[in-house]
C-alpha cells in the first residue's frame, strides 16, 4: 500500500506538466516498488545463487538450440519452478 507521502514526494518530482497516462504509470512504479520491498521483509525473495543458475541454464539452452537448430524451452523458468517447489 502507498503512502500519501510518498505519492505526494513523487508527484513534487515530476515536471509542471504531464499526462495523467505518465501520472498512472508512476503510481504504478511506486507500487511495484513497495510490493517487492515488502516482499523482500518477509524474506519472499530468491537467492542469487539460483538466478544465477537459472541464466546460465538458458545460456546453454540457447547456445545448443542455435548449433542443433531447435528450439530454446524454458530453462530459465524449470529452475525457478524447482526452487520454488522446495
Amino acid at each position: 500500500m502507498l503512502s500519501k507521502t510518498t505519492v505526494l514526494n513523487s508527484i513534487q518530482k515530476m515536471p509542471d506538466q504531464f499526462t495523467l497516462e505518465e501520472l498512472i504509470e508512476r503510481l504504478i512504479l511506486l507500487e511495484k516498488i513497495e510490493n517487492g520491498l515488502a516482499q523482500a521483509k518477509e524474506g519472499k525473495v530468491i537467492p542469487h545463487e539460483v538466478i544465477n543458475e537459472a541464466w546460465q541454464a538458458e545460456l546453454r539452452a540457447r547456445e545448443e538450440a542455435l548449433e542443433n537448430g531447435t528450439s530454446v524451452g524454458r530453462p530459465f523458468r524449470d529452475v525457478l519452478d524447482k526452487y520454488l517447489k522446495k
